[in-house]
């Protein structure tokens, strides 16, 4: 029902889906997460993509991206997981989901890279070590 309320007419039945929010006594986190996978079940990614481009969203950006990544939308999988706040945590998702070039990118802005690059190199092999040299190339130029 939740779903259906929230996917149907435009949005226009939002208010019935806060009120069973209400009366289902759920968190924001949950019902946001809940209202993602309508929203992508529903094939309106507009929606998740309003989501993405809050600045403080409605519910966690890994769960948004793990979401997406079930339904095949690899691109707004990934913009939900650079938006995960934990540096650690973004760069292990983006290994997890194999979107190699972005967790070479974040694991070189990290502090401690090292920790990163042999886990890189061991799981995405040759496609990873081109992004390494990529990396490595424009650290010098800097």
């Amino acid at each position: 029902m939740l779903g259906f309320c929230a996917t149907n007419n435009d949005g226009k039945q939002a208010d019935i889906a806060k009120t069973l929010k209400k009366d289902l006594k759920l968190n924001d986190e949950v019902y946001n997460q809940m209202m993602v996978y309508y929203f992508a079940k529903a094939d309106q990614w507009h929606n998740i993509n309003e989501y993405l481009a809050m600045s403080k969203l409605p519910c966690s950006p890994a769960a948004i991206g793990e979401i997406c990544y079930g339904f095949g939308k690899r691109e707004i999988s990934k913009a939900a997981f650079l938006k995960v706040k934990d540096a650690d945590d973004k760069i292990n998702l983006l290994i997890d989901y194999e979107f190699w070039e972005d967790a070479v990118k974040q694991a070189f802005t990290h502090k401690r890279q090292d920790d990163y690059i042999p886990r890189l190199q061991a799981e995405g092999g040759a496609i990873v070590d081109k992004y390494i040299r990529q990396a490595v190339q424009q650290q010098q130029l800097k």
